[in-house]
């Protein structure tokens, strides 16, 4: 699996140089630097790797799929979080950055940028790059590879930390059928309920955080059968182990005076 998507990224960007309406470009997005208070997930350009992909019908239509199905993950991410009892109620804003283009596998995302996004309230960004197959024996085999950056977790990663940066290829190594694997992406709403539990975690909003967190194992798990979430066990081992910190955080904290001081002392685990 890690061997195949190396391969694919390595095609879609040989197959994108010296071509400028398909390079990647991290345009600027106002939106992101925004004053709100609000968490933010930001939703980069889908976009194809090449100009005979873009010529693509197959292409076309998995594009259109892909963006839809993003959104429906999204939205009922920001419905679950609107859910919350109203004294712990959260912001969040979706933002579209149309025309802002990271490479397929999000070089541009260093650990400097990184801390900017996190400064910006970034929960999570995200981004997609349709390209063709050539192993694949024909050229309308469609792929999708979607890049997600946890910016709070990019920027400063606990010590045993996952990777603050993801990229999922559709379809998996078992899967054949890519439009029947995009109607679920539970990979975004998990991760970008990690990035929102970090944030929530470093302001010691305790309620919050173990509550994100513990959402988002439940998300992880299905993402792990759905799209073959890398790292989906150190993943869900994280967060298992945050969500125990913050519990512990909560319970010796003399300023909070919420219900998790009630629970029991625990073990953690270790690191984070």
């Amino acid at each position: 699996m890690v061997a195949r998507l190396k391969r694919l990224i390595a095609c879609g960007v040989m197959m994108g140089a010296g071509v400028p309406t398909a390079n990647a470009q991290l345009a600027d997005c106002p939106a992101i630097s925004g004053s709100s208070q609000a968490y933010k997930v930001v939703l980069d350009e889908l976009h194809y790797a090449t100009p005979a992909a873009s010529n693509s019908e197959i292409l076309k239509g998995l594009r259109e799929l892909l963006a839809f199905n993003l959104a429906i993950q999204l939205a009922e991410f920001q419905s679950d979080l609107a859910s919350r009892p109203a004294q712990h109620a959260v912001a969040l804003s979706l933002i579209n950055c149309a025309g802002r283009r990271p490479s397929v596998d999000g070089t541009e995302f260093n650990a400097q940028r990184a801390e900017t996004l996190s400064d910006q309230r970034v929960v999570l960004e995200l981004w997609g790059t349709l390209l063709e197959d050539p192993s694949a024996g024909t050229a309308d085999r469609p792929h999708a590879v979607i890049g997600y950056v946890i910016p709070p977790l990019l920027h400063t990663p606990p010590a045993a930390a996952p990777a603050g940066k993801q990229l999922v290829i559709y379809p998996g190594a078992t899967v054949t059928d890519v439009t029947g694997t995009l109607h679920k992406l539970p990979e975004a709403s998990a991760l970008a309920l990690l990035g929102l539990a970090l944030k929530a975690q470093k302001s010691l909003k305790y309620d919050l955080a173990v509550w994100a967190f513990g959402r988002s194992e439940a998300q992880i798990r299905d993402a792990k059968v759905a799209s073959g979430l890398p790292n989906a066990d150190a993943l869900t081992a994280f967060v298992r182990r945050s969500a125990c910190q913050s519990r512990q955080a909560a319970r010796t904290d003399n300023s909070y005076e919420g219900p998790l001081k009630l629970l029991p002392a625990e073990v953690c685990g270790g690191a984070p």
